[in-house]
């Protein structure tokens, strides 16, 4: 940016700026008003990293003063000259937001000039957020002046006499502020937790008819002439595939996050106490021993129980068809979806 007849003097006032993050370089020229400012994205793949802001300014100037009828001031200066500043900041990305904290400002480059009327830097600021901003910055803020050489005003960065305050520096000061506000990346969306639901799927075993059964009590010998794991696996088709494959693995380390809640019943002829002690436990016993064989499951994750006279509707003069269907075992396979 160019600006013309600077600080109330004939001549120029030349100002460049840039910016690097992380070594990502920018541009940071000030405008007519001596004023700059970008946007800067920040990855979230910097989380945890240390890396450095920098901000330039480039100055370059060619003045003149004409002197005045004043006999005090008749004289007429001139100037010519060039040089930078640097300002330095250090961050660090984290979960809390961008943590920003300064290093410093110094010359940048070689300071050049020629003639008695210089152009300085008079006083300088380095500024930054707060951790927990919304809208993280760094802000570089500066005074130019031109004045004498006699009046302790230098070419460049550094010392300046009270010329800056005292009045006797040539023409007006001409203020300086760069600044970035950073674009941080925002933290993924955390994943929903899925709460498990509970899944149960039932299936009976049975009827069960005297004619095939060496005894009213039902035999572990009994069963295996009439299921097999094939049963069994027909009757957990309708599992999601996943606890499907579970089941049918037979692994006992996988099918130990399961339970099999097994439940027995009798017909009602005969005593309540031996239906529900002798045939129905009898039955449901010999069920987990039969799933058991084919699985290779604990007695850990079993639940066995007897629920005594079956729900078949049947009553003493029912024929042995009809009192078979009260003769089942209930199987209640539970799992996670």
């Amino acid at each position: 940016m160019k600006i013309n007849d600077a600080f109330g003097l004939k001549g120029s006032l030349e100002l460049g700026g840039a910016c690097k993050i992380n070594g990502v370089p920018g541009g940071l020229t000030p405008n007519g008003s001596g004023k700059a400012a970008i946007k800067f994205p920040i990855p979230r793949k910097l989380a945890g990293k240390a890396f450095e802001i920098v901000m330039l300014l480039e100055v370059e100037y060619e003045l003149l003063k004409l002197g005045s009828m004043d006999f005090f001031d008749s004289m007429v200066h001139q100037g010519k000259g060039k040089f930078g500043v640097v300002a330095k900041w250090r961050a660090m990305l984290g979960d809390d937001g961008l943590e920003i904290s300064a290093i410093g400002s110094a010359p940048a480059g070689s300071s050049k000039s020629e003639g008695n009327i210089s152009v300085g830097v008079g006083g300088a600021l380095l500024a930054q957020s707060l951790i927990k901003e919304r809208s993280p910055f760094v802000t570089f803020e500066m005074v130019l002046l031109a004045g004498l050489e006699s009046q302790g005003v230098g070419v460049g960065y550094g010392p300046v006499s009270t010329t800056l305050g005292g009045g006797n520096h040539l023409g007006k000061t001409y203020p300086v502020e760069l600044t970035i506000v950073f674009d941080v990346e925002p933290l993924p969306a955390p994943k929903p937790v899925k709460t498990p639901i509970v899944k149960v799927l039932k299936f009976k075993v049975g009827p069960f008819e005297h004619a095939k059964m060496k005894s009213e009590a039902v035999k572990s010998s009994s069963l295996s002439g009439y299921y097999s794991w094939a049963d069994f696996r027909n009757a957990i088709t309708k599992l999601p595939q996943a606890t499907f494959d579970e089941w049918e693995s037979k692994d006992p380390k996988i099918l130990g996050g399961k339970t099999i809640k097994i439940t027995g019943y009798a017909d009602t002829t005969g005593p309540m106490s031996e239906n529900d002690m002798r045939y129905a436990k009898g039955r449901a016993d010999d069920v987990k021993k039969w799933i058991q064989t084919w699985t290779g499951a604990g007695d850990n994750f079993f639940v066995v129980k007897s629920a005594g006279e079956g729900k078949g509707g049947t009553d003493k003069k029912a024929d042995e068809k009809k009192l078979a269907q009260n003769r089942y075992v209930e199987v209640e396979l539970s799992y996670l979806q």
